[in-house]
């Protein structure tokens, strides 16, 4: 027994200051730790904006913005910190298979998220282009912290993607981290929990691809409002999805809230940002049932999936984007 005891000191000790300065720990913490710090700058920002104010919305994203440079900093130390010549990723390439295009994401890019049965925008990417070697790995329902690793077998497949070097990786999460109609507070508003779940989620989503795959591009995409700001106007006896509609109420703050995120995680990690949230609005739900217009992105029966031309609108801003 005493000789096991000492060995497991040895051998605890040894693991202690091994992992105290492996440069992959080191870069997980730090990044963690720029998450933390972007959620604070994040409220802050929130703090005060008005769901109803376009112009609200958009100065909110200029003064994040302009907050961020020592998080970027902070980050690209720790990349630089985790990507030493020789590691075990570049090692484990496959440069024989090489892709095109991988698309990490939820129902939003899942091929069966378009709820007329039309093609969905990945889908129209891979018809219109089959010239091009392209995966789509999106899953709906799924979060930007399933694929960071709370689901061991959606991160296993995006690694699989990584081996074959691909020259873009869509990363389009956190729809599902933020927008759900039973998150946050009793009235649907997303909190600081669930906001700093999509910042952390993306945030590792995005290390994980950089460092294995340092010469991949990586685009982001800002989330449409199914309100079109105007969601604070829902009727209380209106019922959506099974829920009474003042949960719906705050859909136009939390879109805001997380494009916000998407905006910055890009910022400081140098991913690019397709932005839908403008070419979506008044093209939703809110014009309909408020202003007596029309859905012509949706289909009449509320979903919150965008019907066909809602998906051509997604593909060609993704198709202008990456130049194909």
């Amino acid at each position: 027994m005493r000789a096991f005891s000492i060995t497991w000191v040895i051998a605890s000790m040894v693991c202690l200051v091994a992992c105290a300065g492996d440069p992959q720990t080191i870069a997980d913490e730090e990044v963690s730790a720029v998450g933390d710090d972007l959620g604070v700058e994040l409220l802050d920002v929130l703090d005060g904006v008005d769901a109803e104010d376009e112009g609200a919305a958009l100065g909110a994203r200029e003064s994040l913005l302009s907050r961020l440079e020592g998080l970027k900093n902070r980050y690209d130390a720790a990349i630089l910190a985790a990507s030493e010549p020789g590691r075990a990723s570049e090692a484990l390439r496959d440069p024989s298979a090489p892709r095109d295009l991988v698309v990490v994401g939820d129902s939003l890019s899942d091929p069966r998220g378009n709820p007329d049965g039309g093609q969905g925008w990945v889908t129209m990417m891979e018809a219109n282009h089959a010239e091009r070697n392209i995966a789509n790995l999106a899953i709906g329902g799924t979060t930007a912290m399933d694929w960071a690793g709370r689901r061991p077998e959606l991160r296993a497949a995006l690694d699989a993607e990584l081996l074959r070097r691909p020259d873009t990786v869509v990363v389009y999460l956190g729809g599902n981290d933020v927008i759900t109609w039973e998150v946050g507070t009793g009235d649907g508003v997303a909190d600081a929990e669930s906001l700093g779940r999509a910042i952390q989620g993306l945030l590792e989503v995005i290390t994980r691809i950089r460092i294995a795959s340092p010469r991949s591009r990586i685009v982001l995409a800002t989330y449409y409002d199914l309100f079109d700001l105007k969601s604070v106007f829902i009727p209380a006896s209106m019922s959506l999805l099974g829920q009474p509609g003042t949960k719906f109420r705050a859909t136009s703050w939390n879109t805001i809230a997380l494009n916000l995120v998407i905006y910055a995680v890009g910022a400081i990690t140098g991913a690019d940002v397709v932005d839908n949230y403008v070419d979506f609005m008044n093209h939703g739900y809110g014009n309909i049932w408020l202003s007596q217009g029309n859905t012509p992105y949706f289909v009449p029966t509320f979903d919150v999936h965008p019907n066909t031309a809602g998906h051509r609108v997604v593909y060609e801003n993704f198709r202008e984007h990456l130049g194909y």
